[in-house]
Parts: C-alpha cells; sequence; structure tokens
C-alpha cells in the first residue's frame, strides 16, 4: 500500500511581507534556487505547483537541513565513493568497503531508516558486482537508493506499507548477510540507481540487475521468505524490463507474479463465497499463506493482487496477447477479492468486518454502476476498475472484428459495456480538480482518465473505418488522453534541464495510442476518407496538427533516460513516415 492513497493535507499560507516576497530565508528551497518569488504556502507552495514540482518543495526552518540537503550531502560523499571504488578496481580484487557516515534523517513518506553498519565485505572482481554488492556492507549507500526509490514507488507498483518495509531493511541490516539474500532489497537498489541523476552510479546499473535476477532466481531453496515480498520484487522487476523496452522479461516476471498471487489464493481474499470442488489431489496443496496478523498485512496481500491484475491486463493490451490471469466462469478463477478501499483505513485497523467481495470484476460490469462500487474507493481502486473496462472493451471488440457475424449477437454487450465506460468517466473526479490531491493521487487519477479514454478506443476502433459515431469517440478519447496528461506537464514554462519527470512504463503506451490515433485521422482527413471531416468537427484537423506537436515534445520528457521512451517515440515516427505526413514533425524529428 502506497502513498497515494494518504489524506490530503490543507494548505496553509506563509509568512508574507508587503511586497509580496517572502521573508529572508523563509522561501521553499526550490524557489530560492530558482530565484522565483514564493507565496511561502505549505506544504507545497504556488509556484511549486503551477511548475509541476511539488516533490522539490522544501522548506527548512531555523538550523535544520532539509531532506534535500541531507541528501545532497549523501550524494556528494557517494560521488566521492564511486571515484575510490573505480580507483581501486584495476589494482585490487577485492575492496576494504567502510561504511558511509549515517545521517538520523527521516524520510516523508514513513519513518526513519535506523541503518546500522555491519560490513559484509565483498570478493567480487567484475567492476559492476563491486558496485552492487557495496550496497550490502554500507547501510548509508542502502539508505540513499531506498530514499530514491521511495520518492518514485507509487508510479513502479509498490503496493507494500512503507513503514514496515523500512523496518524489514533495519532488520535486514542487523543480520550479517541479510542484505545479501534479500530480493526485494536488490530490486530496489536496481531501481535507486536507475532513478539517481548521478551518471556513474547508472553506468553500473547491469550489476544491480544482475544481483537483483540472481537473489529473485534462488529465493524458492528458503522456505521462511514471504511470497508477497516475491511478488513485489517480481513486479518491480517487471516494470523495469518494461521501462528499458525489454518486454520479453518484463512479461516473464510478471507473469511469475501472477502465478504465485493465483497459486496462493490473493484472488479470493473476504470473499463472501466458499466453494468446493471435488478433485483427486494428486498433489498436497502446501501453498497457503497463514492468516494475516493484522488488517496492513491483510491490506498488503489486497493491494497486492490488484497491483498484479492491472498490470497484467494493461500489458495484455500494449503487447496485443493474452492475458496470464485469466476468469473463465469457473470457480477457481473467478475474482472475489473486494476492490481495494484506502490504504490509511488498512492502517489504522478501521477496515469494517462486512468488507467483503463476490464476482467482483462480474458485478462491476454487469450491474448499474452505482450499485457494484462499495462507497469509499482507493485511487487503486479506480484504476483496477478502468483497468477491468479496458480488458473487456479488448475482447469484446477482437471478438466481434475477427468475425463480423458476431457483431449482431454482441451488439447489446456492446452498447452497454460502451455506456458503462461513460459512466465511469463521469463518475471520476474531473481533471480541472486533481490538483486538489496529493501528487501521487494526481498522478493515479490522470493514469486512471487515461485508461477510461483508452478502453473506448479499444472498443471503437474496429469500426471507426466504417462508423462515425465510432470514429468521432476514438478521436474524442484521443484528445481526452492529451488533456489528462497535461494536468501533469502542464507545459506552462519550459522545466530546467535537471528536472526528471517520471510515470509508469505504461503511460507512454497510453500517449503512443492518443498519438497514433491522431495520425490515422489526419491522414485520412487528408485524403478526405475521414468520416466525420463533413460535420462540424472537421476544425479538429487544426487542432490535431499542434496537439501532435505538443505530444511528441512531451513524450521525450517523460522517462527521458528510458529505452522504451525512446522505443514509442521512434515507433511513432516511423509510423508518421509510413503515412507520408513528414511536414507535420519536422520540428520534432530527431
Amino acid at each position: 500500500m502506497s502513498s497515494s492513497q494518504q489524506p490530503d493535507t490543507a494548505s496553509a499560507p506563509g509568512p508574507s511581507t508587503s511586497s509580496g516576497r517572502a521573508p529572508k530565508g523563509k522561501a521553499c528551497l526550490s524557489c530560492r534556487r530558482r530565484k522565483m518569488r514564493c507565496d511561502c504556502t505549505r506544504p507545497v507552495c504556488g509556484q511549486c505547483v503551477r511548475f509541476n514540482r511539488e516533490r522539490d518543495c522544501e522548506y527548512t526552518d531555523g538550523d535544520q537541513r532539509s531532506r534535500t540537503e541531507i541528501l545532497e550531502e549523501k550524494i556528494a560523499t557517494l560521488q566521492a565513493r564511486i571515484r575510490t571504488l573505480e580507483g581501486s578496481m584495476s589494482s585490487s580484487s577485492s575492496l576494504p568497503l567502510t561504511s558511509f557516515p549515517h545521517s538520523s534523517a527521516s524520510y516523508s513518506r514513513g519513518s526513519p531508516l535506523p541503518l546500522s553498519a555491519h560490513d559484509t565485505g565483498s570478493g567480487n572482481s567484475s567492476p559492476n558486482s563491486h558496485m552492487s554488492q557495496h550496497t550490502e556492507s554500507s547501510p548509508a549507500f542502502s539508505d540513499l537508493l531506498v530514499e530514491t526509490f521511495l520518492a518514485y514507488a507509487d508510479d513502479l507498483g509498490f503496493f507494500l506499507d512503507v513503514t514496515r518495509f523500512l523496518n524489514h531493511v533495519s532488520f535486514l541490516y542487523s543480520t550479517p548477510g541479510g542484505s545479501s539474500q534479500d530480493p526485494l532489497l536488490a530490486t530496489v537498489h536496481l531501481w535507486g540507481a536507475v532513478l539517481q541523476s548521478n551518471e556513474q552510479l547508472c553506468a553500473h546499473e547491469a550489476g544491480f540487475l544482475s544481483n537483483a535476477v540472481g537473489q529473485l532466481s534462488n529465493i524458492w531453496s528458503s522456505q521462511t521468505y514471504c511470497p508477497i515480498r516475491i511478488i513485489q520484487a517480481e513486479i518491480l522487476l517487471a516494470n523495469y524490463y518494461f521501462y528499458s523496452g525489454r518486454l520479453v522479461e518484463g512479461r516473464a516476471h510478471l507473469g511469475s507474479a501472477v502465478s504465485i498471487a493465483l497459486t496462493y489464493r490473493l484472488h479470493k481474499i473476504r470473499s463472501t463465497n466458499s466453494y468446493f470442488v471435488k478433485n483427486l489431489n494428486l498433489v498436497p496443496a502446501s501453498a497457503t499463506l497463514p492468516p494475516p496478523v493484522d488488517q496492513i498485512e491483510e491490506g498488503e496481500r489486497l493491494y497486492a493482487f490488484w497491483t498484479v491484475y492491472v498490470m497484467d491486463k494493461s500489458w495484455a493490451v500494449a503487447l496485443d496477447c493474452e492475458s496470464t490471469l485469466v476468469e473463465d466462469g469457473s470457480p477457481a478463477t473467478r475474482i472475489e477479492a473486494p476492490w481495494p478501499l484506502a490504504s490509511q483505513m488498512f492502517q489504522t485497523g478501521s477496515v469494517p468486518d462486512d468488507y467483503r467481495g463476490s464476482r467482483t470484476i462480474q458485478r462491476f460490469l454487469n450491474e448499474p454502476l452505482a450499485h457494484s462500487i462499495p462507497g469509499v474507493l482507493s485511487t487503486a481502486a479506480l484504476r483496477a476498475q478502468a483497468t477491468a473496462l479496458l480488458d473487456r472493451a479488448k475482447w469484446l471488440s477482437s471478438t466481434c472484428t475477427a468475425d463480423p457475424s458476431l457483431v449482431v449477437i454482441h451488439e447489446g454487450a456492446f452498447t452497454r459495456l460502451d455506456g458503462l465506460i461513460e459512466d465511469f468517466i463521469l463518475s471520476l473526479p474531473p481533471l480541472d480538480m486533481l490538483r486538489i490531491h496529493s501528487p501521487a493521487q494526481t498522478r493515479s487519477l490522470v493514469t486512471t482518465h487515461m485508461v477510461a479514454r483508452l478502453a473506448i478506443i479499444q472498443l471503437h476502433i474496429g469500426f471507426s473505418d466504417s462508423d462515425v459515431a465510432s470514429a468521432i469517440k476514438c478521436l474524442s478519447a484521443s484528445k481526452a488522453i492529451i488533456a489528462a496528461f497535461k494536468v501533469l506537464c502542464p507545459g506552462q514554462a519550459e522545466p530546467p534541464q535537471n528536472d526528471f519527470l517520471y510515470l509508469e512504463p505504461f503511460v507512454q503506451v497510453l500517449l503512443t495510442a492518443s498519438a497514433k490515433i491522431m495520425l490515422l485521422e489526419q491522414e485520412k482527413f487528408k485524403q478526405n476518407r475521414a468520416l466525420w471531416q463533413s460535420m462540424a468537427v472537421s476544425s479538429s484537423a487544426v487542432y490535431m496538427r499542434s496537439a501532435l506537436y505538443e505530444l511528441l515534445d512531451q513524450m521525450r520528457k517523460v522517462n527521458p533516460r528510458s529505452p522504451f521512451t525512446s522505443m514509442q517515440v521512434a515507433k511513432l515516427d516511423h509510423y508518421r513516415q509510413s503515412l507520408g505526413d513528414i511536414a507535420l514533425f519536422t520540428t520534432y524529428s530527431s
């Protein structure tokens, strides 16, 4: 359970002078560095909200250092240590690794990292392995990577309770050899290295990856390791491979997460239904989880399943393949777990006793929307519901287009799903209200808006060449994806060169879908084949031209160091060239 479900904190105005400027030393660090006027609103000032820099908005009071200042000091120490490591690699096969001085600074999302210094040493002669193994002997090095990871954890599929995860990390470093045998920590270290802006550290990414994959492949030899943590490690590793453009490997690790979740029956958590299937009992059913110790642990299991569900169904659409998690109508495969509530309800032990699930997906797709959703939903639940709509749209569209004779048979189902998607979008918080939420909640809700629009495109794309209503719906959904994305990238000013906008890799799939629809419709318009061009919406061609300029430019700024980003932009450029629309993107071709 990540921080995306934490309650919002009301903004309080800070001190100001009669000229409107903040008193000396009272402005946030971000505005001070950029020499901008700060209104001192807390927790996030107006300038940082306007330019999408909520993560950078920090204040220092008195002599207290901010987390950014502490982190910058650690980075400087880390850079010096990297230079020392790289210099010693050429002369020695074993390194005398020493601990960084560990700060007592706490991380804002959870409790402090009380990591004790415990040196295990390393004898690996590989330069990449030296760097990854160094995290095992230096708690402060691990602290740096974990803090970097947690800043983006909501966008990477991290579902564990943050405080308990940090306690787990602390325990590993207080146990001899514990940190060298934990695949989850190794995967977190991998992401921390990837997300660091330090180029020297990023150069050792392969070593961190090798360490994470190796530990994960060997974990089943341990009978005591928690399956939920294995699922978390597999999810993080899958997202890493998607981020890296290594889609087959990402799909493989995602499949492992799905398999573990189903083996331990996470899709049956808090089910109101019990079923008994007589079978031969050929193999002892040893894969069972003990009852959760409290609601926090139960919440982690519930979030684990829905995170797996969302990723499996989403990437099945992106890769145009069958999802691993299949509901075939049998009691064993039926999803019974209820939609996840907000994480603070699990953290405070306030989950009601009647919080139960029954045929969760089937009821959502087949019953009126108001009767299929509980009164309080988390952003994770809304994302899961949008994904369920996308998955159903994929099935229905592919079924009808593969066999046109089935269109009449499924016409009623098509109309119902189309209406359900529209009703679901109307039930979401409006785009112009999303910025009142926390940054993590905003990113989650924006992505949910975009997924719901992709469901519309998926449902109608097979009919957009012959049905004007479907063509218009695809085009409108494409525009809506761009409008939702602008909440994250307002484009009000050019961001500084060192700003790094990280979003989950699937967002690039959503943006690609929007761009492809616009490219295709633009080409149809030029050839007088667009079904809508004789209607009032024909002015959309002008909008598409300017929107595509902006969209491709913004796509390059999302995960700019990601090979997957380069792959998707190149794919669109190739598609643009195949349509002969060379003049449209001359400014942005590279």
